[in-house]
């Protein structure tokens, strides 16, 4: 089970879901920069702590350097937008009808999903095996990946698959989809970003590793499982505000 995350105090606006637009339109901008976006393709979708099956998408058919605040679509729990808008923005229907709700729906301790498709992680889940902690970021992650069939770009289209779906995310942290990408769970937008980049980053550094041709040097369990506890304690605002912070001075835009 997820442990929720306390935000900081901000000067941002007060609207709790004006706050949370804000967080997806920071996440996507901050992905693009680390190289995470995969162009129009991937999405987020974060639960409206004060309405019920009320969620935040991000808008389909946009870039994630073109993402703001505004931009992001408000819908129910059948995909069908909400509420005024001043756009004429819609969402990818069956990534988040047939993907993110069904982990909301199996998952409530999860507020915010990811589904992304970034290089390293979308390679290493080709691959036989498993990510390994090899590096800190890897042990970071120790034992919250669960790993899932292929998904058709179209999302899951039956029973069965959604079954397959939830039982390998179990109550783990992320589900690595195999050929496919990556979808990371959080209690809120910071904790879901701070999962994908580390994820990326363990990936990353696995098959550097491994191209070498040279056997990997893993920490034994004991020694993974007691630093993964230790790591797991440490806020993921600290490097979030850090990052928001960076953008803020560069690339503001993404708050209008």
């Amino acid at each position: 089970m997820l442990q929720p995350v306390q935000l900081l105090e901000t000067s941002r606006p007060s609207s709790q879901e004006h706050q949370l637009r804000i967080e997806i339109a920071a996440a996507c901008r901050l992905l693009d920069r680390l190289e995470m976006s995969d162009m129009t393709s991937g999405y987020m979708s974060v639960k409206l702590p004060d309405e019920e099956e009320r969620y935040l998408v991000t808008p389909y058919g946009l870039l994630f350097n073109e993402i703001t605040a505004s931009s992001i679509v408000k819908v129910d729990f059948e995909g069908n937008i909400v509420g005024d808008s001043s756009h004429n923005y819609t969402i990818y229907s069956p990534g988040f009808i047939y993907l993110n709700r069904i982990i909301h729906r199996a998952r409530p301790d999860a507020q915010a999903i990811m589904h992304l498709h970034p290089i390293h992680a979308t390679a290493l889940s080709s691959l036989a095996g498993e990510l390994l902690p090899c590096s800190e970021a890897g042990i970071w992650l120790y034992r919250q990946i669960g790993y899932g069939d292929f998904i058709l770009p179209g999302g899951l289209v039956d029973e069965a698959q959604e079954k397959r779906l939830v039982s390998s995310l179990g109550d783990k942290q992320i589900l690595m989809v195999r050929n496919h990408g990556t979808i990371t769970l959080g209690t809120s937008i910071p904790e879901a970003f701070l999962m994908s980049v580390l994820l990326e980053n363990a990936c990353k550094i696995q098959l550097l590793a491994e191209s070498t041709g040279r056997k990997l040097i893993c920490p034994p369990e004991e020694t993974c499982l007691k630093a993964a506890q230790q790591l797991n304690d440490v806020s993921p605002l600290w490097d979030w505000n850090a990052l928001v912070r960076q953008l803020d001075r560069q690339e503001s835009s993404y708050q209008t």
